[in-house]
C-alpha cells in the first residue's frame, strides 16, 4: 500500500508544473458485483495410516457488496490516473445453507481513465485498474456436537475494465458518479485453519487457487478540487 501511495505521489510531482489548472477528484459511493467462480483446492488428511490425497473443484456464482473509494489526478487534459480502494464482505453459493458464514476483502490498485466526453459539469469516461486484493471467509461446522470454525485466506491480483458517467450538480463542487466493469481476480490460497478437534486426524498441507470474473456496479459522490 505504501508503494502504491509513493508511486502516486512521484508522478504527481513530476507533472503538476503543466500549463492548466489540473483536477482532483475524491469518489466514494456503494458498489455490487456478481461473479463466475471457479475454485480448485488440492490437501492432505494426515492420519496414523498415512497422508491420503484429495481434491476439491467447484464452479459456482459470487457476489460482492462493497465501499469503493477513488482518488483520481487530472495529468493532462481526458487523462487522469490515481489509486482505487474497495472494502466489502463476499457472498457465496452455500450448498449446505450454513447461516453461520462471515467474509471480507480488501483492494488496494493504481486506476487510469481517458475522458471520453469531457465538459465542465459532464464527463464520460473508460478507466482500466489494477488491483491486489485480500480475502478472508470463514464458516461455521459442527464436530463432536462442538462448533468448529473453518478460516481460509485468499490474496491475488485482479483487473478491472469500466465505463463511467460522471455529472456535477451546477457550480458546486459535488457531483453524481456511476460506472459498470468487468472485473477480474486469481485468487491462490494462502492459508487454510481447520478444525483440529479430532486426535487421530489432521489438516496437512493445500493448494488451491480461486478465479472469480463478473460485473461490477457502484454508484456514489464525488468532490473536485481545483489547482
Amino acid at each position: 500500500m505504501k508503494n502504491l501511495f509513493a508511486i502516486l505521489f512521484c508522478i504527481i510531482s513530476v507533472l503538476s508544473h503543466a500549463q492548466r489548472d489540473k483536477e482532483f477528484q475524491i469518489r466514494a459511493g456503494f458498489g455490487a458485483a456478481a461473479y463466475k467462480t471457479t475454485t480448485n483446492i488440492n490437501y492432505k488428511i494426515n492420519t496414523p495410516f498415512g497422508s491420503i490425497p484429495f481434491n476439491y473443484e467447484d464452479t459456482g456464482g459470487a457476489g460482492t457488496i462493497h465501499i469503493p473509494i477513488e482518488l483520481r489526478f487530472e495529468v493532462i487534459p481526458r487523462f487522469n490516473i490515481g489509486l482505487d480502494m474497495k472494502f466489502g464482505s463476499y457472498l457465496y453459493e452455500d450448498n449446505q445453507n450454513n447461516n453461520n458464514k462471515s467474509n471480507a476483502f480488501r483492494s488496494f490498485g493504481l486506476g487510469a481513465e481517458f475522458v471520453i466526453l469531457n465538459r465542465e459539469n459532464t464527463r464520460l469516461y473508460v478507466g482500466l485498474g489494477l488491483n491486489s486484493t485480500l480475502l478472508e471467509m470463514s464458516e461455521n461446522i459442527m464436530y463432536n456436537n462442538q462448533a468448529e470454525k473453518i478460516t481460509m485466506t485468499w490474496r491475488g491480483p485482479g483487473a478491472k475494465i469500466n465505463l463511467g458517467f460522471m455529472q456535477y450538480l451546477g457550480s458546486s463542487p459535488i457531483g453524481i458518479n456511476v460506472n459498470i466493469g468487468v472485473d477480474a481476480h486469481n485468487f491462490k490460497l494462502q492459508e487454510w485453519k481447520y478444525p483440529t478437534a479430532s486426535t487421530w486426524i489432521t489438516l496437512g498441507t493445500a493448494n488451491g487457487t480461486l478465479y472469480a470474473k463478473g460485473l461490477d456496479l457502484a454508484l456514489g459522490l464525488v468532490y473536485r478540487l481545483r489547482r
